[in-house]
């Protein structure tokens, strides 16, 4: 009775708690935290390849279009399949060898002559014949393990001939866009301190025409040079940027002169 009681008094003093009922606060989590897995279809930086990072988009399109066109990337790539497909078949030779053949012949024994065929013998004979032959060679000095080796050799060598051909043509198409990129910013720059502003949208546009048209012909001036003489097209080069520098500067000079004659 004792025990009934104390419990009845405990569960009324607990009734009779001043404290408000307990609710949990809402708290506003980030969704991601430092030290989360990645989801998988993420990249990360270490993903990217170098020339991603500029996020240019333009530079983008030539770099693959570079890599898929390239003649020289293309050949690296067919030489690692070459050797791929070689340091598959070179350890053949490691496991048995089974051959099977067979034939059959049909004859026939003329019946016309000084003596005859018996009646029992048949003119026509089927003869049939069947063969299997299991070879296998033990490596004992490592002709098949070599082999192996060899073409695993040549296969990591065309792998690393592909990637170091990939990275040139990268290297040589990244230099060459940045290169043209500063040297259009550079050209549009010096037009627009020549030129008034009302008149550099047709400024621009025959500047770019005749620069088009001389790019053109430098082009396959150099290409004839290149199969004469390496000097030649290095004289050649050096002239006609002397003689681009000096027209420029003279034109500047001029337009100067007529700003300040206004």
């Amino acid at each position: 009775m004792k025990r009934l009681l104390i419990a009845l008094l405990a569960a009324l003093l607990a009734s009779c708690s001043m404290f408000p009922a307990y609710k949990r606060p809402e708290v506003n989590t980030p969704a991601e935290f430092r030290g989360a897995p990645a989801p998988l279809d993420a990249k990360s930086l270490a993903d990217l390849s170098w020339w991603e990072l500029y996020k240019d988009p333009v530079l983008d399109k030539l770099i693959a279009t570079a890599l898929q066109q390239n003649y020289d990337v293309r050949i690296a790539m067919a030489r690692v399949a070459e050797f791929r497909a070689i340091g598959s078949v070179a350890g053949l030779g490691s496991i048995p060898q089974v051959s099977v053949g067979g034939g059959a012949t049909r004859s026939r024994i003329s019946s016309v002559g000084a003596t005859p065929l018996s009646a029992n013998v048949a003119p026509v004979r089927n003869s049939f014949d069947a063969e299997i032959d299991v070879s296998y060679e033990l490596d004992l000095w490592k002709r098949i393990a070599n082999l192996q080796a060899a073409a695993r050799a040549d296969l990591f060598a065309s792998e690393f001939a592909r990637d170091a051909t990939r990275v040139s043509v990268v290297a040589s198409v990244a230099c060459w866009a940045t290169g043209l990129g500063a040297q259009d910013a550079s050209l549009r720059g010096g037009i627009a301190q020549v030129v008034s502003m009302n008149k550099r949208g047709s400024a621009f546009g025959a500047f770019n025409g005749v620069y088009g048209v001389a790019w053109f012909a430098g082009s396959v001036v150099m290409g004839m040079l290149y199969d004469h003489s390496i000097l030649a097209l290095v004289v050649f080069g050096v002239v006609m940027q002397a003689a681009a520098a000096v027209f420029f500067l003279t034109l500047h000079g001029r337009v100067q002169q007529a700003a300040a004659s206004r």
